[in-house]
């Protein structure tokens, strides 16, 4: 009964169309930022509407941890002017003797694991966004030439942060897309990394046809947010064990075993036996390997998300 109303409540959350452009709006791909200036024929559901607005107490939260360990903060949500654009910051972080922009964006397991082990690359919309406002004309207009991201992991409150710098000729292209558009240049799809995972490759690069003669359909909506968020999990969990073993791995050093408060880390030395492929060739000749060389077909049951 209260998560059913909470989730019609959740309607109260979603705006109107204000007309007015965001740096959230642009991408490297001038196809999608084409397509995001148009009107959504797919408006956010009531639960990301709640998923968006749990981000913004997130974000607040994570000011309040940064100004509790003793940081500045200025300027919180300051109107930004680009271009054609508006945009709002997260503010200004004073690091040392320097005022940089604070970007502060609050994710799941996927997202955290995926952005402390590649950066922009995993997420280059962070990175348009944030080289946009450093572009604004109050950001040049003070000298403000640096910034971070902070991020946080929700379930966990582990964090992470990334400094970064102003690359002026990257957000004058950008400014520049965006102009053109609203010219009324209509872009044609150019091949790049985002397309393997973006919504518009289908109609980008048209479908291939496949052979659905073999393929079912089924509802689960709850198993499959389950699998979805252990997924998550794991993908974060994972990263968090690599940190933990290669401190353990310097805490070991030549010894066999170390105790490291309720944790036993010890060496294991094995000797894996085989058959070597390129040795049994060497040894017996290439025309003596179809004798013995077997196949065995296997199955297996694969889970992995639909991206449209």
């Amino acid at each position: 009964m209260l998560a059913e109303a909470v989730i019609e409540g959740a309607e109260k959350l979603r705006g109107t169309r204000s007309g007015r452009i965001y740096p959230s709006n642009v991408s490297i791909c001038p196809v999608r930022t084409f397509s995001n200036l148009r009107p959504s024929l797919d408006p956010p559901s009531s639960h990301s509407l709640l998923v968006m607005n749990d981000g913004k107490y997130q974000e607040t939260q994570m000011i309040d941890d940064l100004e509790r360990a003793g940081f500045s903060i200025k300027d919180r949500q300051e109107v930004l002017h680009i271009g054609p654009m508006r945009g709002r910051g997260d503010g200004l972080i004073k690091v040392g003797e320097e005022w940089c922009l604070l970007e502060c964006k609050a994710t799941n397991g996927r997202y955290y694991a995926d952005f402390k082990k590649s950066g922009f690359q995993a997420q280059p919309g962070w990175k348009v966004q944030t080289q946009l406002y450093l572009h604004s004309e109050e950001l040049r207009g003070q000298g403000i030439t640096k910034g971070f991201v902070y991020t946080k992991h929700r379930d966990s409150c582990w964090t992470y942060d990334l400094p970064f710098e102003y690359e002026p000729q990257f957000a004058t292209a950008l400014v520049t897309q965006v102009e053109k558009i609203l010219d009324g240049w209509i872009p044609e799809p150019v091949k790049i990394p985002l397309c393997s995972t973006c919504k518009l490759r289908v109609d980008c690069w048209k479908a291939t046809l496949i052979d659905f003669s073999g393929v079912g359909t089924a509802s689960m909506p709850e198993m499959v947010e389950q699998w979805k968020r252990g997924k998550h999990f794991q993908t974060f969990g994972k990263e968090l064990v690599e940190e933990a073993r290669i401190v353990f791995e310097v805490e070991l050093g030549d010894k066999s075993v170390v105790t490291i408060d309720d944790l036993k880390v010890s060496r294991i030395n094995s000797i894996r036996s085989g058959i070597s492929r390129s040795k049994f060739v060497e040894v017996y000749g290439p025309e003596a390997l179809p004798g013995v060389w077997e196949e065995t077909p296997v199955s297996q049951m694969r889970s992995s998300e639909i991206t449209l």
